[in-house]
């Protein structure tokens, strides 16, 4: 198995002002002269690691990560307003200009990988090629499987903790009720329900892994297996009204809040904020963009134990982009940290200069 590259510090790092009340936090790292690849993370929600860094030669790559709106050091921290996908497409822009990048490599996981497929549908002459490892493809199947008859029967226990953080007689309209108290000002209520929405992506995201305690688990695995990693959403039932964006309350993150607590918060609250609003991407969905993305060299890589977001999904997306390379990886789950996952990855990204030679 292939060990990731030794960790390495940016050689420039800052905020980027979008100049509608988001900064957003960038690394650029690696060799100045290399092969541009922009890192998109999960979530929606998560953040950049340091490990994430380390995916790429960094004497034949210049890396470039940041952290999306609300996200990680990004500021202010779980803000939701002016934050969807468009904003985050507009960002990627924003950011390749503002570094001078012509073009550059696309490398996202999960949500990640629905972020840049969205981009490389609106930005097709910025895209060199595609790395897409547990693509999420956002489609109501996809949201069916994660909170309604799928992944629940697979983990029981972690679903009846996630349904009982919310009253039995709103468990009909599960997501609208997190919603409500992640946004809302009962500090007992907001931190039940983000250890519940935590819990459950962990114990999804996770289940391939051998099970140490949680009091061996760090913070940072904590937080990438939740909401960096759960593609949740409860499809609507007739008649429920869901948060719309336009409307979505300006709550900030409590100052009270511990750093890795807040982020936490942070993460769960535009994680929900995205998958009330079905990612905004309903109107021109996940594979309809991906139709319209550029031929250019294209990976797709997934575990074939992945329980957060399905390997059919793999499938469904090749079919679409037929010239991409399909991988799909046996005994290996959705974190991209998996041993098998590394080093599939790391085993494109070594190929990829030499196609650009």
């Amino acid at each position: 198995m292939r060990e990731p590259y030794p960790p390495l510090e940016p050689r420039r790092s800052g905020w980027l002002d979008t100049g509608d009340g988001h900064e957003i936090w960038f690394e650029d790292c690696g060799a100045l002269h290399g092969l541009p690849v922009v890192f998109l993370h999960g979530g929606p929600g998560s953040g950049c690691k340091p490990l994430h860094r380390q995916f790429f030669d960094p004497a034949r790559y210049r890396i470039v990560l940041l952290d999306q709106r609300g996200c990680g050091r990004s500021r202010p921290l779980g803000e939701v307003r002016a934050n969807t996908t468009q904003h985050l497409i507009d960002d990627l822009e924003l950011l390749r200009a503002t570094l001078g990048i012509e073009r550059w490599v696309v490398f996202g996981g999960s949500w990640g990988a629905t972020l840049g497929l969205c981009y490389a549908a609106a930005h097709p002459v910025r895209v060199l090629a595609l790395v897409l490892r547990g693509s999420f493809l956002a489609r109501p199947s996809d949201l069916d499987w994660f909170f309604r008859d799928g992944a629940s029967r697979l983990f029981p226990q972690a679903w009846e903790r996630l349904r009982s953080a919310v009253t039995p007689v709103e468990r009909s309209e599960l997501l609208a009720a997190l919603y409500r108290r992640v946004f809302g000002p009962d500090p007992a209520e907001r931190n039940r329900a983000v250890q519940a929405w935590q819990d459950w992506g962990g114990s999804v995201a996770l289940a391939n892994l051998p099970a140490p305690s949680e009091k061996d688990l760090p913070v940072e695995l904590l937080a990438q297996a939740g909401s960096s990693m759960a593609p949740g959403a409860e499809p609507a039932q007739p008649g429920e009204r869901k948060p719309e964006a336009a409307t979505v309350p300006r709550v900030p993150v409590p100052a009270t809040e511990g750093l890795a607590q807040a982020r936490l918060l942070a993460s769960t609250r535009i994680e929900l904020h995205y998958a009330a609003a079905r990612y905004f991407v309903a109107d021109d969905p996940v594979l309809a963009r991906a139709a319209r993305c550029p031929r250019v060299p294209t990976f797709i890589v997934h575990g074939e134990r992945d329980f957060t977001c399905t390997p059919e999904a793999a499938l469904a997306l090749h079919a679409v982009l037929p010239w991409a390379e399909l991988e799909l990886l046996p005994g290996t789950g959705h974190l991209a940290s998996e041993p098998r996952m590394t080093t599939a990855l790391i085993a494109i990204t070594d190929r990829l200069p030499g196609l650009f030679a």
